[in-house]
């Protein structure tokens, strides 16, 4: 099992050297959580998908290079590593995620990242939390096709389709159903609108995608092109 984090450079790739040694993930009222791996907390809304996944863990120091817990191949100066994600987290740097044997394959930022030197050896302690990137879709009133306030205003207070928009509509990475309504009708409350004429389309997407149903229209698949009933 390795932990990758892969910027769009991928030769400058960074392989965690050593696993860590516990993991939990969190419980409270809206999320719920599995246990993975050592060492690391992922939190995940119930019904949807893991938004941050977080861990404790060791940059061991050269005198450990040859240690059975220390992967020598992936192995680098702790302050090597520490200079690296440091880099990465004061950038925004998007990073692919990747844990091998494991379905965990996002893409992300580094949220927190800290650090501690601990020992004789040049050990150095870390904590990191990693949230998952959504890319913000912004509409300019271009993409809307408005070109007067009166248009806007027809379209933020009404309750119908905007007939300047398509009957369809094709789903991006990060929409949600009441997103997707805001654009068409003006008003997220319309989501339920779109699912009732969807439902079916969006349980067998999410399927081959790998879940049981949409989960009440909240797994959303990209490129999948919805119905936009007036």
């Amino acid at each position: 099992m390795n932990i990758k984090l892969i910027p769009s450079k991928k030769n400058n790739k960074f392989i965690f050297p050593s696993l860590p040694s516990e993991f939990s993930l969190a419980n409270s009222t809206r999320y719920q959580e599995h246990s993975t791996l050592a060492g690391m907390t992922a939190s995940q809304p119930i019904g949807s998908e893991i938004v941050s996944i977080s861990w404790s863990g060791v940059f061991f120091g050269k005198t450990r290079k040859k240690e059975a817990f220390v992967k020598k191949a992936n192995y680098s100066n702790p302050k090597k590593c520490v200079k690296k994600l440091q880099k990465w987290q004061r950038n925004g740097t998007i990073l692919n995620l990747v844990i091998t044997d494991t379905w965990v394959n996002m893409d992300v930022t580094i949220s927190d990242f800290t650090v501690s030197p601990f020992g004789a050896f040049g050990d150095i302690s870390y904590n990191i939390t990693l949230k998952k990137y959504r890319p913000l879709n912004v509409y300019t009133t271009k993409d809307l096709k408005i070109n007067n306030k009166k248009k806007l205003q027809k379209l933020v207070l009404g309750n119908r389709r905007n007939k300047s928009i398509s009957n369809s509509y094709k789903i991006k990475y990060g929409d949600t159903l009441w997103v997707i309504a805001v654009y068409c009708y003006g008003n997220g409350k319309y989501w339920t609108r779109l699912w009732k004429a969807n439902k079916k389309l969006l349980d067998k997407k999410a399927k081959k995608a790998g879940y049981k149903n949409s989960k009440g229209g909240k797994i959303l698949v990209p490129n999948t092109k919805i119905k936009v009933p007036r």
